[in-house]
This record gives structure tokens, sequence and C-alpha cells, in this order.
């Protein structure tokens, strides 16, 4: 193709982002791809392509169907997103975020893998999800181990497109012979890392969109008193994710954080650890705590998943290395 024909070409493909909004490949075996949704944007794609001036070959500009993509028709219906065809781990996901996570992509048509310390719990949520689940039970701490449940996984499910890394410990740590500083921080920062980076070898191959979404907390953007290994631990999976999200974009790989001051576990955490434990705070959590906050209110785990869903999704295209507050308005920075 000719300097001409590559203007002409490249004009064609910006009309169409410009029109569409669609995402546009320029790597693949031969050519342009433009990836596109529904069957509107392929008949205006064509039409444009029918358009080339002589001695710009067709060939040239391809499209194909982004995977688990939804038209805009749907979405405007308000249709659950579709994410069809995605393989995804979701760790810590037996109980609150993570099973509420994990119930969410099932529904969307993902392909889930549960992954935690507690069989018996795994065991439970896979039987709710639409479709099963694949368990596998193991600690986020032992990063040898955490190799052969991805293994595993990428075994039954095949490559992978989604990971939420939302395994975690809170609690307080006191000065002493009973300081879980260690444990906390080899829970929440090194798990973290060692699932971002085995799902980093099992990374299924592009354009189709890959999302890592790591499960922080809003006690890294604020002090708490006698949390120190858990506000240490969060504020740390902040800068793993800026850090990992700059490291694999060019591989078009998004990673993001949602830091939830939302759950009822995560708000009796706090609560217990701001408050003595005869406190309205520790046996009134849910009322007690959301008095200061401006909503008046906590969010459940679903709101949680919803936004992964919407990360997961082909909307949130733009996004990475960032932190989503969902808190209610606790904190605004």
């Amino acid at each position: 193709m000719d300097a001409f024909g590559r203007y002409t070409l490249g004009k064609m493909l910006l009309h169409l982002k410009q029109m569409c909004g669609r995402l546009i490949r320029s790597e693949e075996d031969r050519g342009l791809v433009v990836i596109v949704e529904s069957r509107a944007d392929r008949g205006y794609f064509r039409r444009l392509r029918e358009a080339l001036p002589p001695g710009v070959p067709s060939s040239s500009a391809r499209w194909r169907t982004c995977r688990g993509c939804s038209p805009r028709s749907d979405r405007r219906r308000g249709r659950v997103t579709d994410l069809s065809g995605r393989a995804a781990v979701v760790t810590g996901a037996g109980t609150g975020i993570g099973r509420a996570v994990a119930l969410r992509l099932a529904r969307a048509g993902v392909r889930v893998a549960l992954l935690g310390r507690r069989r018996a719990l795994l065991d439970a949520v896979a039987a709710e999800a639409k479709g099963g689940a694949f368990v596998r039970s193991a600690d986020v701490r032992d990063r040898a181990e955490v190799d052969r449940a991805f293994d595993e996984i990428a075994h039954q499910l095949g490559p992978l497109h989604v990971l939420v890394a939302n395994a975690g410990v809170g609690g307080p740590n006191v000065v002493g012979g009973e300081d879980r500083f260690e444990e906390i921080v080899r829970t929440n920062l090194d798990g973290a890392y060692y699932c971002l980076r085995a799902f980093e070898r099992h990374l299924a191959p592009g354009p189709e969109p890959r999302h890592a979404v790591v499960v922080s907390s809003c006690v890294a953007r604020f002090g708490v008193p006698g949390i120190s290994a858990y506000s240490a631990a969060k504020a740390g999976q902040l800068g793993l994710v800026r850090s990992l999200a700059a490291e694999l974009a060019p591989r078009g790989v998004r990673v993001n954080a949602i830091c939830p001051a939302g759950s009822r576990r995560a708000w009796r955490r706090t609560a217990c650890a701001r408050s003595p434990p005869s406190s309205a705070a520790t046996t009134r959590p849910r009322a007690a705590t959301s008095r200061g906050v401006p909503l008046q209110r906590i969010s459940e785990p679903d709101e949680i998943a919803g936004l992964v869903e919407f990360l997961c999704s082909s909307d949130a295209a733009g996004f990475t290395g960032q932190a989503f507050d969902v808190n209610n308005g606790a904190w605004m920075g």
C-alpha cells in the first residue's frame, strides 16, 4: 500500500472511531483490524471500506467482533453486561465481596474460578454460580501454591481475561507478642502481588480486554488507629496497581483498584478498631458508623460487584491505574 493509501485508510479508521467509539487495533497479523460491538457498526464499516479509492486493497482493513462486548442497544435496555467467553479468577471468593463478584461475573457469562483457603465456602458459592465454577483452595501467602493453583485454573478454563484479587485479612495489630503485622501484610499485599504475577503468566491474547482488579480499602486513604498493618498493606496495593498498570499497558492490560468502605464486614473491622469493645460502634456497627458518612449508608457487596462488572466491560476501556472509592462520601479526594 502506498503512502496515499495508508493516509486514506487511516482517515477512514479515525472516522469510524469518532462515529462509533469503537476500539482500533493495529498490530495484527495483516493490515489493520477494527474491533466492533454491534451489527450496525459492522455495516457502517463495510460501507466505509467499499469507499476506499482504487489501489487500496479492501483486505487491508478488516473487522472482528469483540468477544464479551455488549451492543449499545442492549446497554440502552439495561440488560446484564455480556462477558461471555471470558475466564476469570476471583480470590477470597467464599464470602462477602469476593462471593458477590464471583456470582455477578458468572451471571454475565464468565467462566469463573474460585480461589480461597476454606474449600467448603468456595463449594457453596460454586453451587450458587450460574453455570457452576471451578474451585481451587490455596493460601495466597504461598507463592509456589499460588502458581500451582493458577496453572490448574488455566488448564481448566484456558487463558485468563480477568483477575479479581480480593483475598485479604484485617483486624487490629498491637505492639508485642500478638502483633499480626507480618501476617496481615503478607496476605493482603504479598498475596495480591503473587496473584497478579500468576495472572500475567496466563493472560489471554489480545485484542480481547484483559483486566485485573485489586480490592483495596478506604483505610488506604486515611489513618485509623490500631490497624497500621492493614492500612499499610492496602495503601501498598494502590502503589502496586499504579506500577503494574504502567507496566502492562503496552500489552493492552488494564489494572485498577477499588477502595470500598462498604461491606458490613469492612465496617465492622473499622468500627472495632476505632472504638472500645463495649461501644455502640461494635455492637451496632451499621448504624453507628454510617451516621458520620455523608450519604448515611454503607454499600452492599453486590454494589462493589457491579463496579467490577463495569470495569471488565468495554465501557471501561479508558480506565487503568485508578483507585475507585466506593465509600458513600466517607473520603473525598
